[in-house]
């Protein structure tokens, strides 16, 4: 099950509690260089989130998602503003999404 909301940033983190798209403004931050899009999802009993961020780089970004056990999960891996090839993070098996956000790394 998918559920979407809208938010704007105005500093350099922001999550948007119990779903939905968190979107980054590219001026809101000197850190953000790009528009940003994320969702978290509840799938089997499982949640994770999924984002991706326009821009340019050398600046990365990374996706977190925090579970119903209060953990926040970050993406492995990094990519630059501009690669909306996207992340994703993942709760532990069995554990549902709470929230998520994005972090430059």
């Amino acid at each position: 099950m998918r559920t979407r909301m809208r938010a704007a940033l105005f500093g350099g983190l922001a999550s948007a509690a119990v779903a939905g798209a968190l979107l980054i403004a590219p001026a809101a931050h000197a850190d953000w260089n790009g528009y940003c899009d994320i969702q978290h999802y509840q799938g089997s009993g499982t949640g994770y989130a999924t984002g991706w961020c326009d821009g340019t780089g050398p600046q990365k970004y990374q996706v977190g998602v925090k579970c119903t056990n209060g953990v926040w999960y970050w993406s492995a891996g990094a990519k630059a503003f501009g690669d909306r090839t996207g992340l994703s993070a993942y709760c532990p098996s069995g554990k549902g999404a709470t929230a998520h956000t994005m972090r430059r790394a």
